[in-house]
């Protein structure tokens, strides 16, 4: 399992040296211009990183939101035309993976037209995930009644095999607690291959840092939890999250990721 961050956690964008304080094996690179890709290609290059692309990377202009589903058709084909920029861009760098909301979070949420939308998007994401040959993950979002629960997911992933899942525990536990990231293992298992890790509560979509165990402060999503979510589905991932501002990341928390991942590495005997 490689530990990884998201350039979420940046106050200045282009300031990728600030990420090395994580010590990250993997770096999800989020909404990035063109002209940053011979950037981000010297940056891994030269500290042995494996980048990942959080869809629409490269970010075009005037795209304002991400709907998969629509239910606005041309919002819809604009989704896809990113992820395909997004997945030909991956093979470039030789990305980990290629993350993408799944479905559109925004209201409304009509139920003609959703199987259909939906179903397109997925069959392009596969087709991409097998042109490119990098692993195309839909990510799960918050409430949209067609597709939010881990059994909803677990149909649209049945029919795409190929595809696999980002879960994101924060969006996870604003639907239903950390009984609802619980699920989301119990039914997904190895279909989740990466996961994003920060802390939230239910009331809102903040990205705090998770808090280290042993810190003294309390995450919303017990420690217990997040290490059922890792021992079960083995993501390949896991991705720190967090909002900008936090300062520099806490070593204990890197610790013990690291130590869950070493448990869990191929070979090792449990």
């Amino acid at each position: 399992m490689m530990l990884g961050v998201s350039t979420s956690v940046l106050t200045v964008k282009s300031d990728l040296e600030a990420l090395l304080a994580y010590e990250p094996d993997l770096v999800e690179f989020y909404t990035y211009p063109v002209e940053a890709l011979p950037q981000i290609r010297k940056f891994c290059a030269d500290h042995g990183i494996r980048p990942a692309l959080h869809t629409p990377t490269p970010h075009p202009q005037l795209m304002p939101r991400y709907c998969p589903t629509g239910p606005d058709p041309q919002e819809a084909a604009e989704a896809i035309a990113a992820l395909e920029a997004t997945a030909r861009c991956a093979a470039d760098l030789g990305a980990q993976h290629v993350v993408a909301h799944f479905p559109t979070p925004y209201p409304p949420y009509p139920a003609e037209g959703f199987e259909d939308l939906a179903s397109a998007f997925l069959a392009e994401a596969a087709r991409l995930s097998r042109a490119f040959q990098v692993p195309v993950l839909i990510e799960n979002m918050t409430y949209n009644p067609h597709c939010a629960k881990a059994k909803q997911y677990a149909r649209f992933l049945k029919e795409w095999p190929t595809l696999g899942l980002c879960l994101d525990i924060g969006h996870a536990h604003q639907l239903g607690g950390p009984e609802a990231v619980r699920s989301f293992a119990d039914v997904l298992g190895p279909h989740i291959r990466s996961v994003h890790l920060y802390d939230n509560d239910r009331s809102g979509s903040g990205h705090r840092p998770y808090p280290a165990p042993g810190s003294g402060t309390h995450p919303q999503v017990p420690c217990d939890v997040v290490a059922h979510v890792l021992r079960t589905c083995r993501p390949a991932a896991v991705v720190l999250e967090h909002d900008a501002g936090h300062g520099h990341p806490d070593r204990r928390l890197l610790d013990w990721l690291r130590e869950t991942a070493e448990y869990l590495s191929p070979g090792r005997e449990q």
